[in-house]
């Protein structure tokens, strides 16, 4: 008989009004997960179950309170080494999950507040969350160097565009409760890929509407200004999303995400002056942010639940096409840098 043996208490509170359909999920999840020897389910009045699983590999139990918004899951499983990550983050795709709580121990073990693999995600979301706010920043100093080389007056676009981007990230902050974000992580990996298109390509922005609209000051300036906002909204958007996710795993936590979002943009406002600036082009730097975010949005694809290989692979697919611009950027940013100053910036004069 199998005496080695992990044991998981999950308590999952819902954001949602309740539906008898997450029960059902959670029954789906353990069904494809494990083989199912018996069911017993005995339904309380007025509301409430409680529905138990003898499986092969041991027992799971699950309890619903309706009225608080609240399910209780409790997993045995006799199986060396096993690791209730994927499952556990199988349910937070599926279900509208507002706070989770959850404890392990191994045989013989005192019930952990965390799994240690959770521990590691925590610390995985907080290095994510340093580098995508350097990342929006960056963005962001790169536009106010090309209006500064555009529109001119260096000090005076430094101070609009810092500004600009701040409002915008709280207008993006507002908007956030509109748009149906119940996947975080997914709509996490959008918002990136958006900036790094946005952020990645708008030096290159910069300059082409500049030889376009170079005698229509006002127009040119609201092109290059909406770049701005465009990239604040999103990065206000991107605060809101990370800080949930750090909800789920642990209440503090999402403090620690928005301290950390700060000390991650702080980074940023010192490595661009004193390293970024002084070692490549605004073309090479925002090939070097971009491919940085492109990395990060594709370390997101494996947690997230896909409804068939086919969106998966359009995910990786996409990832990767950044990825590979990005590189190019980076290897071929004098040849690029001249083009492009040459064509669009000192042939258009």
């Amino acid at each position: 008989m199998q005496t080695d043996s992990v044991h998981l208490i999950l308590d999952l509170w819902m954001s949602e009004n309740w539906s008898d359909s997450w029960v059902k999920k959670i029954e789906e999840i353990i069904d494809r997960e494990f083989s199912v020897v018996k069911k017993i389910r005995h339904d309380f009045e007025p509301h409430g179950e409680t529905v138990a699983y003898i499986l092969s590999e041991s027992h799971f139990t699950l309890h619903s309170y309706p009225e608080e918004n609240y399910i209780s899951l409790d997993i045995y499983i006799c199986k060396p080494n096993y690791s209730f990550v994927n499952l556990v983050s199988e349910i937070e795709e599926f279900l509208p999950i507002s706070k989770i709580n959850n404890r392990t121990m191994k045989r013989g073990e005192y019930a952990l507040p965390l799994l240690t693999r959770w521990k590691n995600a925590e610390l995985v979301l907080l290095v994510t969350t340093f580098i995508v706010a350097a990342c929006s920043l960056l963005y962001e100093l790169l536009l106010a160097q090309n209006l500064s080389t555009v529109l001119g007056d260096s000090a005076h676009r430094y101070n609009v565009t810092i500004g600009l981007y701040i409002a915008s990230m709280g207008l993006g902050a507002l908007l956030y409760n509109k748009f149906n974000f119940q996947d975080k992580i997914k709509s996490l990996f959008k918002v990136e890929i958006l900036l790094i298109v946005f952020g990645g390509l708008s030096p290159i922005a910069a300059i082409i509407l500049d030889s376009i609209l170079r005698d229509h000051y006002i127009l040119l300036s609201v092109f290059l200004h909406l770049l701005i906002i465009i990239i604040g909204v999103l990065s206000g958007f991107e605060l809101p999303l990370l800080m949930d996710i750090g909800k789920k795993k642990r209440e503090r936590l999402a403090t620690i995400v928005l301290g950390v979002d700060y000390v991650g943009t702080l980074f940023a406002a010192i490595l661009f002056p004193l390293l970024l600036v002084p070692l490549f082009s605004i073309f090479g730097i925002a090939a070097i942010v971009a491919g940085l975010n492109s990395l990060v949005a594709i370390s997101f694809i494996r947690l997230i639940s896909f409804k068939n290989n086919k969106e998966k692979t359009l995910y990786y697919l996409v990832s990767a096409m950044c990825i590979f611009f990005a590189w190019y950027g980076i290897t071929n940013e004098e040849k690029i840098s001249e083009y492009l100053i040459s064509r669009y910036f000192l042939g258009a004069r």
